[in-house]
């Protein structure tokens, strides 16, 4: 994963993958590596909320999901080069497909799919 986002990249993936990248990388970054740490940012604006929903886009079969346009604008915010779900987790998947993201491509345990290109 950490190669497929690139230098400086972004991923987004359930959780317990998330929170692994910090510990693999210090060039890509998780959307949201862990909640605890994420509420405790300084951050203004939408940068901590639009993490919480893009984490909940691809929580797992049985989440509420947020709304696809939604997603699409925090995938924006978020400079999400990766956006990732679980084989079975079609709903989030079709979700980050409906934002717009595709090229769909099998990285390791995960479905990945792509910011447009251009």
């Amino acid at each position: 994963m950490i190669r497929v986002a690139g230098p400086d990249g972004t991923v987004l993936m359930p959780r317990s993958f998330m929170r692994a990248v910090p510990l693999l990388s210090t060039r890509v970054h998780a959307v949201n590596a862990n909640d605890h740490y994420l509420g405790m940012l300084p951050a203004r604006g939408p940068f901590v909320s639009d993490r919480q929903l893009l984490t909940r886009a691809v929580l797992g079969r049985r989440s509420l999901r947020p709304g696809v346009e939604e997603v699409r604008e925090a995938l924006r915010r978020a400079h999400v080069t990766a956006a990732c779900a679980r084989p079975r987790d079609r709903a989030g998947l079709r979700l980050l497909q409906d934002a717009g993201y595709g090229d769909r491509r099998r990285v390791g345990a995960l479905y990945c799919v792509f910011p447009p290109r251009g």
